[in-house]
């Protein structure tokens, strides 16, 4: 399991650091020594490893706290105890908005897009039957995606719902046609093709910790709906009927979706600092 953010702690203060965020430099010269696992009460320090790759992993020696997801016996229970069918990694999910930004780059100069709904990724190696696919990741083991072999992230354009994906979880591509705040998130309405559908951030996300750095930065969207391009949304939720049975992206992790293909606290300080 990938650790994607981290907890910056000097005199007492305390911000959520995003990998985005980071490169070998500012590490060495600020944070080295002072970032810890972004689960609230965890000792672990954690340390940057730059390249094509970069992540933030712990530090040399250092354990996480019984309860953390990030400890290794407890990601691997965690992952046990989860839906087979429900389960997709982090590192699926980031690598699917990914490709969907790519998808993306083309429609502001006016060229087709193209979405590859149904792809599944490369089969893995055939195991036993018992087995778990595991890899020894800084001292602990840790699961590669073992209870979901197979099973791809649909890509679709708000258009291309329908019914048959509700209660299925997709990522859903379009524009920010208009927003509404409620609290410290926010209500929005995401077109193509003047088809809508609405992206609720319900209640779990505001309860989630890792999601404290995402709440009150959606009035950031306000300053980019004013201008001349819409901006672009991708997303990755479940799919859901409101009581009105009108379909809803429901979003439960502040890493799932991309405005503009920026993190929404990178997107914020855009504007903040524009």
């Amino acid at each position: 399991m990938r650790i994607l953010q981290g907890r910056y702690l000097v005199s007492g203060i305390e911000q959520v650091v995003h990998l985005s965020e980071m490169n070998r430099q500012k590490y060495q010269k600020q944070f080295k020594g002072k970032l810890y696992c972004p689960t609230e009460g965890c000792p672990a320090l954690l340390s940057y490893s730059a390249g094509k790759k970069a992540h933030f992993k712990t530090w040399r020696l250092r354990h996480h706290s019984a309860n953390c997801i990030y400890n290794g016996k407890q990601a691997i229970v965690t992952s046990l105890r989860k839906d087979a069918k429900a389960t997709i990694s982090g590192n699926r999910r980031q690598s699917a908005l990914r490709n969907a930004a790519k998808m993306f780059e083309g429609s502001r100069s006016g060229k087709g897009l193209k979405v590859e709904q149904n792809i599944a990724p490369r089969s893995p190696k055939r195991k036993r039957k018992n087995d778990i696919q595991m890899t020894l990741y800084d001292g602990h083991l840790l699961e590669e995606d073992a209870l979901v072999k197979g099973k791809a992230i649909r890509k679709k354009f708000v258009d291309e719902l329908t019914m048959k994906d509700v209660g299925q979880v997709r990522l859903v591509i379009g524009y920010i046609d208009s927003m509404e705040l409620v609290d410290s998130v926010a209500e929005l309405v995401i077109q193509y093709n003047d088809i809508q559908v609405k992206v609720v951030y319900p209640e779990a996300f505001v309860k989630e910790r890792l999601n404290r750095s995402y709440l009150n930065k959606f009035d950031a969207i306000y300053k980019a709906l004013e201008s001349e391009q819409p901006p672009t949304f991708i997303g990755i939720g479940e799919i859901r009927l409101n009581d009105e049975q009108v379909m809803e992206l429901i979003i439960y992790n502040g890493t799932d979706f991309k405005i503009n293909n920026m993190d929404l606290s990178l997107f914020a300080k855009q504007y903040v600092n524009g």
